[in-house]
């Protein structure tokens, strides 16, 4: 019983922290593919930049229906966003996790 709660309860803190952790992991993989596996800031931002990573991440909310874009580029919560961001935050709170960095 209490292996299986302190699994549950670091699957769950693994979850609240994901988002955080998956630029992380990106920049690993973009330096890995580099030639000498190295880039400059610069470089590493022109191929994975805040524009690329949020675009990006707007996208996949809406594809998986978690949000709605507008013709006029509004973005709007669906039930299903507006259920997983507050069960996130209720989380993060429950955990004092005001963010991964």
């Amino acid at each position: 019983m209490l292996f299986r709660s302190l699994a549950l309860g670091g699957l769950f803190f693994h979850f609240m922290t994901l988002p955080d952790r998956s630029v992380t992991l990106r920049v690993l993989v973009e330096l890995l593919l580099a030639p000498d596996e190295s880039l400059s800031i610069g470089a590493l931002t022109d191929r994975y930049g805040i524009r690329v990573m949020i675009e990006s991440r707007i996208y996949q909310l809406q594809d998986g229906g978690f949000l709605r874009i507008g013709q006029d580029g509004a973005i709007t919560l669906l039930p299903r966003g507006l259920f997983f961001g507050r069960f996130v935050t209720a989380g993060r709170a429950l955990f004092g996790i005001e963010s991964a960095n």
